[in-house]
């Protein structure tokens, strides 16, 4: 899921992950991990409580 604000899993129901990812984070993260990005999509979006929440796909390659 793309990153968002919290609203997603709200706190009455103890959620204790995370809130998505920031794409530009996570490929820095991949990236010193030895990774390439190839390819990145919103491949699909959830509607929850009127507002929509993009998932993503990212294919990574090490190099």
């Amino acid at each position: 899921m793309v990153k968002e604000d919290g609203s997603f899993h709200p706190t009455s129901q103890n959620f204790t992950g995370h809130n998505g990812f920031n794409k530009i984070e996570l490929t820095k993260i991949l990236k010193n991990n030895g990774f390439k990005t190839i390819h990145y999509t919103i491949c699909y979006e959830i509607e929850k409580n009127d507002k929509k929440y993009p998932l993503f796909l990212l294919i990574a390659k090490k190099v």
